[in-house]
């Protein structure tokens, strides 16, 4: 996403409602699936039961129900479903109803490996929400079957970060460094897993740990998108405490890598909108050293907004001035438009004067801000 797009929606959303800020869910969930289908069954395939080729290269092969995880009696012991004849499944597979429960369509059989049906299994027992559902996915998320532990990982992936924390001492740290170690190595470990594992180590990690992800951190030679490096700064702060939020404000105040600069914004956000460890006001003032030139401020204006940080409109109005600064107008007006401070219609009424159609586009696409109420 753009850095200017990217600054209207989060300034159009003052409060974000986010899952795991670190990780993004690659799909839907076999959860979700089950739900959104008519029916869903394992099956066998039934090897002795005659079925002709169709006209399309497809067999329409008969299976054996051996567990329903959704359905009744309509379905029967044995349900029809189109597989390729010179792949047949060999083992237990998956199988979704859709359309009408009288006369359903199943899908293609999916296949199962043994922790895949003990996985699905499970899912009918597994708690609604929270962190008592977490705590059943927590396993799988290193399970052999790439498909559980993809679907576990998307169950973390679509939690809000309190449940993640509320995992508590179901989370074993030891277990959690080792498999963030064993990722770190191996160069096939998609981003995302190692992301979720530095924010499981934010959670259980002792202070003692801080080195190691500092080490991580500081390696030049590692590609930082490969490593989750925000998820890795996220998980610093937590562990060091003010040393670590002090070290990102160095960074911030001293690199001019825009990759870097927006990596550690995202680890501040992280403890902005998640949690509690660290004071809005200091987050806040971390901020502060990228409002140093148009293109930097793109990315902070929505924030400190949204943090109530309503020191920094003397700086806004010096940017708002300035000819390169079109792009991050909209921003700025918005910013003294939901500013509960004493100066915000005055400068407001600057902006207006400086440039009055910036004023109009941002009320005109943001037509219900109002001013915060100061706390």
């Amino acid at each position: 996403m753009r850095p200017l797009l990217a600054c209207l929606i989060l300034l159009a959303i003052p409060r974000l409602a986010l899952g795991c800020l670190f990780c993004e869910a690659l799909a839907s969930t076999l959860s979700d699936d089950i739900r959104e289908s008519a029916a869903c069954v394992i099956a066998q395939w039934d090897r002795d039961a005659a079925a002709p080729a169709s006209d399309i290269g497809m067999q329409l092969a008969k299976f054996r129900v051996t567990k329903v995880l959704k359905g009744d009696g309509r379905i029967g012991s044995q349900v029809d479903a189109y597989i390729l004849p010179d792949e047949p499944p060999t083992g237990p597979v998956l199988l979704f109803a859709f359309g009408d429960p009288d006369a359903p369509q199943w899908s293609a059989p999916l296949p199962l490996a043994p922790v895949s049906v003990k996985y699905l299994n499970g899912l009918q027992t597994a708690p609604e929400a929270g962190s008592d559902r977490l705590g059943y996915f927590l396993p799988f998320l290193v399970a052999e079957d790439r498909h559980v532990a993809d679907d576990a990982y998307n169950e973390f992936a679509r939690a809000p970060f309190a449940d993640i924390q509320g995992l508590g001492d179901r989370l074993d740290r030891q277990w959690v460094l080792d498999n963030l170690q064993s990722y770190l190595k191996d160069d096939t470990t998609p981003p995302h897993r190692i992301r979720l594992m530095w924010t499981l180590l934010s959670v259980c990690g002792e202070p003692e740990d801080a080195a190691l992800v500092q080490r991580v951190i500081d390696d030049k030679t590692i590609d930082r998108n490969a490593i989750g490096w925000d998820a890795a700064v996220g998980c610093y702060m937590s562990l060091a405490g003010p040393a670590g939020l002090e070290q990102v404000k160095q960074l911030l105040s001293s690199s001019d890598d825009e990759q870097t600069l927006f990596m550690a914004l995202n680890a501040i956000r992280f403890h902005a909108v998640e949690t509690k460890r660290f004071d809005q006001t200091e987050l806040a003032a971390a901020l502060h050293p990228l409002l140093r030139n148009v293109r930097l401020a793109a990315y902070v204006i929505p924030d400190l907004a949204r943090m109530e940080d309503w020191t920094v409109g003397p700086r806004l109005l010096e940017l708002y001035a300035l000819p390169a600064a079109d792009p991050i107008r909209i921003h700025i007006v918005n910013y003294f438009r939901t500013s509960p401070g004493p100066d915000a219609a005055e400068s407001l009424a600057t902006c207006r004067e400086l440039d009055p159609t910036a004023v109009r586009r941002a009320e005109l696409l943001f037509g219900n801000l109002r001013p915060r109420k100061d706390q």
